[in-house]
């Protein structure tokens, strides 16, 4: 109840816990007068809109089974996004707020701060059968189309999100000095390491630093990435 400022953040599967709770917590830290901001880290697949159009009916299709399947083996409901419930439950679309993709595009009020290595590829390339090249690219189209989504959200999205997208294979960032503190992506002549972005979008600025997407194993040309670990 003393905090002025609350970082929530998650890292691959908790990227996807903290989505889900971000707003819960700032609405109710907000009779504290307590800033609210989150950093999800990892494990964000792209927009179903940046997917070529046989690969949506297949995301529709294994998005709405995963939710029917969720609901039929359990005898309560999922905790996902209020507002995202309050807006489809009942109808056929309420499947959408089990879509990470589409909850932080749409619901998410909180600012936020999203990193996604662009060949760090998760389980929806291979339930869709997108081939790896192809997922780079389509990671790389995603993020770059974050920061303008409070142009068509569903609920007002005042702060423009900030985007961190290396080139390094390298799955997650925030556990580790060496992803958080040291590998950078130049962007317009400068390095920024994690650290560096986060900091400058917490100040204010426009933050959408993403490597190019390339064909095959290399490190993009603007990652200087760290020394391989256990988590690459």
């Amino acid at each position: 109840t003393e905090a002025s400022f609350v970082l929530f953040s998650g890292t691959s599967a908790g990227s996807a816990g903290a989505r889900t709770h971000a707003d819960w917590l700032a609405d109710h830290l907000e009779a504290n007068g307590t800033e609210v901001m989150a950093i999800f880290d990892a494990a964000n697949d792209p927009a179903r809109e940046v997917l070529p159009p046989e690969y949506q009916a297949q995301f529709d299709t294994l998005y709405t089974n995963l939710w029917i399947s969720g609901l039929e083996g359990r005898d309560y409901s999922p905790w996902k996004d209020e507002s995202c419930l309050g807006y489809f439950g009942g109808t056929d679309e309420e499947w959408k707020c089990n879509t990470d993709s589409y909850v932080i595009r749409n619901h998410v009020t909180t600012p936020f701060f999203l990193r996604q290595d662009l060949r760090d590829t998760t389980g929806l390339a291979e339930a869709l059968g997108i081939p790896l090249d192809d997922y780079e690219r389509l990671t790389r189209d995603s993020l770059l189309g974050l920061p303008s989504i409070g142009e068509t959200a569903v609920e007002s999205i005042l702060v423009a999100p900030g985007v961190y997208g290396p080139n390094c294979a390298q799955h997650v960032a925030l556990e580790s000095t060496d992803w958080w503190r040291q590998a950078t992506v130049e962007e317009d002549g400068t390095l920024y390491t994690f650290q560096d972005a986060v900091v400058a979008w917490y100040q204010g600025a426009a933050v959408s630093i993403v490597d190019e997407a390339l064909v095959g194993d290399s490190d993009g040309p603007n990652s200087d990435c760290a020394a391989v670990d256990d988590e690459r």
